[in-house]
């Protein structure tokens, strides 16, 4: 389960951060990406409303149907671009489609601040730090990311539709992961220890589109919608030999992300949490084996191992939620968030 989890992060880190040779045959669209790239040059800051669902699917050889495992996330955050600060607030609901009982709750805080992130999970806070400035911000700023993806993927202008009162251009982008597997792969391979996962075989069997509004006085983006599916399977793409790819299981992740952007320009500060100063470092640990009790994102690995070699359902823990939620933070989204905003706003001082 480690694997799995160690590998949604890579993927997290460098979905966005490679480029691609290939333009639209589009002249609006190209405009387009100009225009974004131009009024997002000038962002102070801004704020958006996160909606997300995740599907997961895990398939054993040992069991004839699969598991499926359902995450519905919704967050607030808020960017700070001149001060490099960025904060997420996250709640999510996983629950087993087969069995009522097996449900969870999780909260989730994470900032970035300059070039480290630091992440509470069930209070616990872990932190880190990425190899620069510029790469933290271009693979994990809720904003950059999206424009990463849009600047990566063929767009073709699909209509103008009017979000919040606001008429914008409708836009499809379509990013080939296939041909990008490699350069991603070798993004992913930067930033993790050797562990033998064969990201290249990840990405060749994954699918990213996405579809984004443009606000067509501003050009900037008001909404954003982001479907991903990732096939991970353990003797391919984890290396396992056949008689433990039996006892392992194939991972199938489909993500319907919605976001919405608003507050551009506007006055905010944003306050790193004094308890966040004793973070344990994430990579530090994975690399001396620590124990998942002290790494926000590991699980109670032993008894989740057993599940899923066993014929049983994996049995859901309030930890082993952060895989889904560090997989599709870079592509989460939506606006009338149904619960009460307010407590996720603490730490964000307007």
């Amino acid at each position: 389960m480690r694997s799995y989890i160690v590998l949604s992060l890579a993927l997290l880190l460098c979905l966005p951060a490679a480029g691609q040779s290939s333009s639209t045959d589009e002249l609006v669209a190209l405009s387009l990406k100009s225009l974004v790239a131009e009024s997002s040059a000038e962002l102070e800051s801004y704020r958006f409303l996160m909606d997300m669902e995740q599907n997961i699917d895990l398939m054993s050889q040992s069991s004839e149907e699969p598991q499926s495992l359902v995450t519905r996330s919704f967050g607030f955050g808020a960017a700070n671009m001149s001060e490099k600060a960025l904060k997420l607030s996250l709640v999510a609901l996983t629950y087993d489609r087969s069995d009522a009982s097996n449900t969870s709750i999780m909260a989730l805080e994470e900032y970035l601040v300059n070039d480290t992130i630091y992440m509470k999970l069930d209070g616990n806070w872990t932190y880190l730090k990425m190899p620069s400035l510029d790469q933290a911000w271009s693979s994990q700023t809720t904003m950059d990311q999206q424009l990463l993806i849009l600047n990566q993927s063929r767009l073709t202008l699909l209509d103008s539709e009017n979000v919040d009162d606001i008429n914008c251009y409708k836009v499809l982008a379509e990013m080939d992961l296939e041909s990008m597997a490699d350069q991603l792969s070798a993004e992913a391979a930067s930033l993790l220890p050797d562990l033998g996962i064969n990201y290249s075989e990840i990405y060749s069997n994954s699918s990213l589109n996405a579809t984004y509004w443009i606000d067509k006085e501003s050009h900037n983006l008001k909404k954003a919608d982001v479907l991903q599916v990732f096939v991970i399977n353990p003797q391919s793409a984890l290396g396992l030999s056949a008689e433990e790819a039996d006892l392992a299981v194939e991972m199938t992740i489909r993500s319907k992300v919605s976001m919405t952007f608003q507050g551009y320009n506007e006055e905010l500060e944003i306050r790193l949490p004094a308890e966040a100063l004793g973070a344990a470092d994430i990579l530090a640990d994975l690399m001396a084996g620590g124990e998942a009790s002290t790494v926000a994102l590991a699980g109670n690995e032993s008894e989740l191992e057993e599940n899923m070699s066993a014929t049983g359902p994996v049995q859901i823990q309030d930890d082993s939620l952060a895989l889904g939620e560090i997989l599709n933070q870079s592509e989460s989204l939506t606006c009338n968030l149904p619960y009460n905003q307010t407590s996720l706003e603490e730490g964000i001082l307007v």
